[in-house]
């Protein structure tokens, strides 16, 4: 098992396919979950956070996002959430931008993880995939660099500018981002796309 605290209401635990297996989860035993599975993850998410130092102790309850990926590792995003985070979060107002074509690749900001996977799924949903995107924690907030060989259709633009905001474009942007951020993966798209049946714009 893998643990990574993400942010202040995110965990991610990665367990391989064996472990997946012998301890009997799935992506439908986390959907519709029954007694045995939720103590199973209830025991999965202590140990991550015992092995994270991840803190739960003001949460009101948690939430459970399931990603199983082709090679049989499956991914569990722990989202917790803590009284009166929806007002706060509910203050941020996000901004639109027109999207002009450009040489470059576009860097795009997420207010949390969740906006940013909610985005990526929409868009492996959608059919509009971007090979080798960067995924970068930029201190609370996350960014992709979508990389030139990447076309956005007006679709991918509606998509993109409901859940986060265009904060450069360009090879200097993504320098930038690149930077000062830290990176966690160097191919979002092929572990969040493996798991939705598409085809590539």
């Amino acid at each position: 098992m893998k643990a990574k605290i993400m942010d202040a209401s995110h965990l991610l635990i990665i367990l391989s396919e064996q472990e997946a297996l012998r301890l009997g989860l799935n992506s439908i035993s986390v959907d519709i979950p029954t007694t045995l599975s939720k103590i199973t993850l209830a025991k999965v998410f202590l140990e991550g956070c015992k092995y994270t130092g991840f803190s739960y102790s003001e949460a009101e309850n948690i939430t459970i996002r399931a990603l199983s990926i082709r090679d049989g590792t499956f991914v569990l995003l722990f989202s917790v959430h803590i009284p009166n985070m929806s007002r706060i979060k509910s203050s941020f107002q996000r901004k639109k931008f027109r999207i002009k074509e450009t040489t470059g690749p576009y860097v795009y900001q997420f207010q949390n993880c969740t906006d940013m996977m909610d985005a990526a799924e929409r868009l492996c949903m959608a059919g509009i995939t971007c090979p080798k995107a960067k995924l970068l924690r930029f201190g609370d907030k996350y960014r992709i660099i979508f990389h030139l060989r990447w076309k956005t259709s007006k679709l991918a633009k509606a998509i993109l500018q409901e859940y986060g905001i265009l904060k450069g474009k360009g090879r200097v942007a993504a320098a930038a981002a690149m930077e000062h951020g830290i990176l966690l993966t160097e191919d979002l798209f092929s572990t969040v796309c493996s798991t939705y049946p598409c085809t590539k714009h």
